[in-house]
């Protein structure tokens, strides 16, 4: 199958009736991408518990929150991690230049 091809298929995939293939308006993204995201969140809990001394901060989009809370709900310390990120939408991100690099 060529690349073009496959690539086609997958967009195709997410799409149903012209419309996201997804509940909520939540990024299609894999539940294992989601946890390994959730275990970096964790990996980062020392750093974000003390980001007043590191100057660091964490912050997710609501549509990010909410596949945490799809997903990882369940999952030891997700209390601690939901606690310490910052919930910021992708609109105010660009508007704070948070995401320009």
């Amino acid at each position: 199958m060529s690349d073009s091809k496959e690539i086609a298929d997958r967009i195709t995939n997410l799409m149903v009736d012209g419309g996201p293939n997804f509940k909520e308006g939540l990024t299609p993204v894999s539940e294992q991408a989601v946890k390994e995201f959730y275990q970096g969140l964790v990996a980062m809990l020392p750093t974000i518990q003390y980001s007043a001394y590191a100057q660091a901060g964490i912050a997710i989009t609501p549509s990010m929150k909410e596949l945490l809370i799809h997903h990882c709900s369940n999952e030891p310390e997700f209390n601690d991690v939901l606690g310490l990120v910052y919930v910021v939408s992708y609109r105010d991100m660009k508007k704070s230049s948070i995401l320009d690099f």
